[in-house]
């Protein structure tokens, strides 16, 4: 996928923004992806050092595989049809991992200092320190479908914001394109915000 975003890119015209902003959401997209395939290789080789599994039960990381599963499973939808609610919602697991990592994280050290089952329990703090390096993979893959609909690179801080002052306005996220007129000398970025009309031509 890298590779053919690569060539479709050096054979599109610099002007067509629309493309190109695409070609870069699919490159993104493809390598988070490769990331959490990465990250569950790792969180198998991490049961191999468990030598309590009934702590995995204490532990129960089946919460966290839901939230990814979720968020996985949104991606397609997102990409493929340029669908901010959906790309929205990507980014929120990435929130909802960090909420789970916190809470997990406290219980594993407050159980550390009993002293027992030491390894076991840095064992599982390593699996859902990964679980929760998944959830950054797809807020990259959120922000980056984001991006290419609003044609405009955004992170899911501005957005909130952004949502905040369209919500004062009555105009939704999805009906909204975005277009840069200008550049400051600190490298901020002016832009303009246009309405696209509906399904229903309003």
């Amino acid at each position: 996928i890298q590779r053919k975003c690569f060539a479709l890119a050096a054979q599109t015209n610099p002007d067509n923004k629309a493309v190109i902003d695409s070609l870069k959401c699919f490159e993104t997209v493809a390598v988070n992806l490769e990331r959490i395939s990465d990250f569950c290789e790792r969180v198998i080789g991490q049961h191999g050092y468990i030598e309590n599994p009934a702590l995995l039960k204490e532990f129960d990381l089946s919460e966290c595989f839901e939230r990814i599963d979720v968020g996985l499973s949104l991606v397609e939808g997102a990409v493929l049809k340029k669908d901010t609610h959906l790309a929205l919602r990507v980014c929120r697991v990435e929130q909802e991992l960090d909420e789970l990592y916190g809470n997990m994280f406290g219980r594993i050290v407050k159980r550390l200092s009993d002293g027992k089952d030491a390894e076991t329990l840095i064992t599982i703090l390593f699996m859902v320190h990964y679980l929760e390096r998944m959830g950054d993979a797809l807020l990259n893959v959120g922000e980056a479908v984001l991006s290419a609909s609003l044609g405009e690179r955004i992170k899911i801080g501005q957005l909130r914001t952004l949502e905040g002052s369209l919500e004062d306005l009555h105009q939704p996220l999805f009906e909204t394109s975005m277009r840069t007129i200008a550049e400051t000398r600190s490298g901020a970025t002016i832009a303009t915000l246009k309405r696209e009309p509906s399904a229903d031509g309003v």
